[in-house]
């Protein structure tokens, strides 16, 4: 069973959180995502090339971004993929 763990935080530190959180809301506000489904190949395909999905999507943004597809590219790692 999990336990709960309580935090006790200052004045200082909520309002900290709280600024921080304003700022995440007005950053990712403005923000508009799309996707489609691409069902060509999946997962099984890029293990077979020893690749992991990081560095599939990294390859993938390069190509797109050699071809003019994408106007800005960032790199991709776990971390941003988590981020969202």
């Amino acid at each position: 069973m999990p336990t709960v763990v309580g935090f006790n935080l200052s004045d200082r530190v909520k309002a900290a959180v709280d600024e921080a959180k304003k700022k995440y809301e007005a950053a990712t506000s403005r923000l508009d995502m799309d996707y489609f489904r691409f069902d060509k190949f999946g997962r099984d395909l890029i293990k077979q090339h020893n690749l992991g999905p990081d560095s599939f999507m990294q390859l993938a943004l390069q190509v797109c971004s050699y071809r003019g597809v994408v106007a800005m590219v960032t790199s991709v790692s776990a971390s941003a993929s988590l981020s969202v």
